[in-house]
């Protein structure tokens, strides 16, 4: 479907109304013109994804820091307690 494209979300309904998408893709021989307006539809959904992906982005950066941080701590305590073990 072109909607699916411009990542727009579907939405079903109960059989007894209608299933629907914003250009008209999904009617079956019907002369009906439909205005395409999926991706006006699906601006806020793709601005959405944006933000939770930029939030994922960062959240990774800082693990990374973390971990780098981390591993610097364990080599340091690593280096501090090696000359207890050198004269045992």
């Amino acid at each position: 479907m072109k909607c699916m494209r411009y990542r727009l979300k579907r939405i079903t309904l109960k059989c007894s109304l209608f299933t629907d998408c914003c250009d008209g893709s999904d009617e079956y021989s019907s002369t009906v013109e439909c205005k395409n307006n999926c991706y006006e539809l699906g601006q806020f959904a793709r601005e959405e994804e944006a933000k939770t992906l930029a939030m994922f982005k960062e959240g990774n950066k800082i693990r990374k820091e973390l971990c780098t941080k981390g591993t610097q701590m364990k080599r340091e305590k690593q280096v501090s307690v090696l000359p207890y073990f050198v004269n045992y």
